[in-house]
């Protein structure tokens, strides 16, 4: 999946979907291969697939969910997409500076109210997880 989800990541559709049909052999039930089978859909423009690749969000941990939103937001269900991003940042799942800048999977997301205070949520969480670490704060956007 890890490589998979690097291809994807660094736009290489062919070989994210070579890798996820390798998944849907070895690893049909894992929540891992239904996201990243959706998300090669999505890049591919096949919405509908995408939404239909995966599965039923409850029970997962966190970070499942948060894979499972960039999945929905690419196949273009943003309040699904939304739902399942805020269960994983107040579920412990927030990497501040990736969900709110870096990953691409959100851009349709961004710039909406609710993802930005997703968004804001994610980066003042892992601020609160650093201090409480031991870990110097990063300074505040702006400064």
């Amino acid at each position: 999946w890890s490589r998979a989800y690097g291809r994807a990541l660094s736009g290489d559709v062919t070989g994210a979907a070579a890798d996820a049909e390798i998944l849907q052999k070895l690893a049909p039930a894992m929540p891992y291969t239904s996201q990243i089978t959706s998300l090669v859909h999505a890049m591919s423009g096949r919405a509908d697939a995408a939404r239909a690749a995966l599965g039923e969000a409850s029970g997962l941990d966190a970070h499942h969910k948060f894979h499972l939103a960039e999945a929905y937001a690419m196949a273009g269900d943003h309040d699904r997409a939304l739902d399942l991003l805020g269960e994983a940042v107040h579920g412990g799942f927030h990497p501040g500076e990736f969900i709110s800048t870096h990953c691409p999977f959100f851009v349709s997301l961004r710039g909406s109210p609710r993802f930005e205070a997703l968004a804001a949520d994610a980066v003042r969480l892992t601020a609160e997880f650093g201090a409480a670490a031991g870990r110097p704060r990063a300074p505040a956007a702006g400064t």
